[in-house]
């Protein structure tokens, strides 16, 4: 649907210029929209459509402080799509702002090996060793 791809756009552009609850909100909104789609459209194309609004919208919460929403927006993340590192991270930054390290560990560790190009992973990997 073109209304949530236009959501979405909206949405990353909100994030990129720091207004963070107005692009968690467009986000949201694509999220309903997505919700609506008739039954007969492919499940991986929703599987993949929810999760990235779902990440992008955990990113909002993280840069928000919201740590709890993030986790549980990373949560679905990663039970979507297992093999994303983006989930895993943003689970991992999640768990780290609630005060959860060990948990944050695993969750950096799996972003780590699903993304070996990130180093923002390796570096709140470290953090997190740290805090434990």
């Amino acid at each position: 649907m073109k209304q949530i791809q236009s959501l979405k756009t909206d949405g990353n552009n909100l994030f990129r210029t720091k207004h963070f609850a107005e692009a968690a909100k467009k986000y949201t909104e694509a999220l309903a929209l997505s919700n609506q789609r008739p039954p007969w459209d492919s499940g991986q194309l929703i599987a993949d459509e929810t999760s990235v609004l779902f990440c992008n919208r955990a990113a909002c919460f993280l840069e928000l402080g919201k740590f709890a929403e993030a986790f549980w927006d990373s949560e679905i993340v990663v039970r979507l799509k297992r093999n994303w590192g983006k989930g895993h991270f943003r689970r991992g930054k999640a768990l780290l702002g609630m005060g959860r390290y060990k948990e944050a560990v695993d969750s950096l560790r799996l972003a780590i090996i699903f993304d070996t190009g990130g180093n923002e992973a390796k570096v709140a990997l470290d953090n997190a060793l740290l805090m434990i």
